[in-house]
């Protein structure tokens, strides 16, 4: 399993295209450094939907607080997740970190407003 670091396109008044990763991995995990602003947008091509599963380090109280999960339709999926708390789903060195149930035809572009 790898880590795949993502890095966030700041969002400008100019506009901007998106930087998507493209054919994500079930065998890897991404990390994207979550300053409290950033969107994640996931796109599905693929004839099958797809789940993305943020690790939601957080307690309260000593319980666990359940990982956050989004289902990204099929072929026209087209979801956007914010906002993602840092003091919820952070780990330690300030990164959000999720990973998906199968990548073929799955992309996801970071964007963080400025």
């Amino acid at each position: 399993m790898a880590i795949v670091d993502l890095s966030p396109t700041v969002l400008t008044t100019a506009g901007l295209a998106p930087n998507y990763a493209t054919d994500l991995s079930a065998t890897d995990v991404y990390r994207v450094r979550n300053p409290g602003k950033v969107v994640l947008v996931f796109k599905n091509i693929s004839g099958t939907s797809r789940t993305v599963t943020v690790d939601v380090p957080a307690t309260v109280a000593g319980q666990s607080i359940p990982d956050f999960t989004y289902t990204i339709p099929a072929t026209t999926g087209d979801i956007w997740v914010a906002p993602l708390p840092p003091g919820v789903v952070n780990d330690d060195a300030g990164n959000i970190v999720f990973a998906v149930s199968a990548g073929d035809g799955l992309s996801v572009a970071a964007l963080q407003v400025a």
